[in-house]
């Protein structure tokens, strides 16, 4: 894999870790002002980082996260550009409910004049969330 995907995915991999820490301020970085995001049916989610970083604190101070995985990373690079998309599964405890959930997120990338790559655009997609048995 040539070095500019690594560096996609390792900044994807960030955001990851970051939410899951709860590191606002951090994750503040990997964002740009504008970024847009859309879930299922491409309904708009949010617009703006605070609100992009809102959109994680909810989730993170509404549940207790008890599994979470990444797998099968996907990136394409253009000059300035780059797409990232990979799948998640996790497990969650939300108002005493044990949930489990799975989908897709993909991460369109914007690279700047220092070569860091910042996230402009978030599609998120579920394929289950149910009541886990």
């Amino acid at each position: 894999m040539c070095a500019s995907k690594e560096s996609v995915i390792h900044t994807t991999q960030q955001i990851s870790r970051l939410w899951r820490a709860a590191k606002w301020d951090e994750l503040r970085d990997c964002f740009s002002p504008g970024i847009v995001q859309v879930g299922p049916r491409t309904k708009e989610l949010s617009r703006g980082c605070d609100a992009a970083i809102g959109s994680y604190r909810q989730f993170v101070e509404g549940a207790r996260l008890t599994d979470y995985h990444e797998e099968n990373f996907r990136v394409e690079v253009w000059p300035g550009f780059a797409l990232c998309v990979y799948e998640w599964r996790m497990k969650y405890v939300t108002d005493g409910e044990r949930r489990c959930s799975s989908g897709t997120d993909q991460f369109l990338f914007q690279e700047d004049s220092a070569r860091q790559w910042t996230a402009v655009w978030r599609h998120l997609d579920f394929w289950e969330d149910k009541k886990e048995e």
